[in-house]
């Protein structure tokens, strides 16, 4: 089974149709995860060797900031904040979490807009360079995967102070999600070669629904002065 990865022909929109070209955060990572694993699909036909490097690329890079995750974690979180004198970061850590151990980094700064998503999921596309004061956006964020399997991160709409995370909200797929989405881009036995071979952090899978704990950020934070913008949260295997 072949993979159509050709662009359609340009369409041209009226003032009427603007609304329909208006992408959903959600519309925005679904689109991100079936262009990454239809790529993924069309490299094993033609027996590139692209996403094995890349998934190579990526845990290399990780290790550069082994010993100082937290603190790219947090530059992360106040490079969020963005130029809001009157912003705050909170880090938590909670050890009794079951059955592991949880790391929330939070901000209420402006929340994930499309770039920074394009940021961690392709980290050469990142708008910061290397030498900044504060984190390269993409590159650190990789680190997390040192101590985490399952990352998530939930946002509110950029630049919008809702009590709610209303924008980017997401995880990244493992095998099982990229079996069950392939399976609906390919002939099963394709769609089982390319279970693995694009790194995880590539595959943004929306979160649908959100966790009591994250229910609870929300409910905490409109009674309190600020609100949070952006949020991740992740589970350790290791500290």
């Amino acid at each position: 089974m072949s993979i159509d990865i050709t662009a359609p022909a340009p369409r041209v929109f009226s003032e009427s149709d603007t609304r329909t070209i208006e992408m959903s955060p959600s519309g925005y990572l679904e689109q991100i995860l079936d262009r990454e694993l239809k790529l993924t699909l069309h490299g094993i036909e033609l027996g590139s060797e692209r996403d094995d490097s890349m998934r190579q690329l990526t845990d290399t890079a990780a290790t550069l900031y082994d010993g100082r995750i937290l603190r790219e974690l947090i530059q992360n979180a106040y490079d969020g904040a963005g130029e809001d004198v009157d912003a705050h970061i909170l880090v938590k850590l909670d050890l009794a979490s079951a059955p592991h151990a949880m790391l929330d980094v939070c901000n209420t700064g402006n929340g994930f807009s499309r770039a920074d998503v394009d940021s961690i999921v392709n980290p050469a596309r990142s708008r910061k360079q290397p030498g900044n004061s504060i984190g390269h956006k993409g590159l650190g964020f990789r680190s997390v995967t040192l101590i985490s399997h399952d990352p998530q991160i939930y946002s509110s709409q950029a630049e919008n102070k809702a009590a709610q995370f209303d924008g980017f909200c997401f995880r990244f797929a493992d095998e099982q999600a990229q079996r069950e989405r392939l399976l609906h881009l390919a002939e099963p036995d394709l769609a089982e070669r390319a279970v693995g071979k694009t790194h995880s952090l590539q595959l943004p899978l929306v979160i649908n629904s959100f966790p009591d704990d994250i229910q609870d950020y929300v409910r905490n934070c409109t009674s309190l002065d600020h609100l949070f913008a952006s949020l991740l949260t992740t589970y350790l295997h290791s500290i």
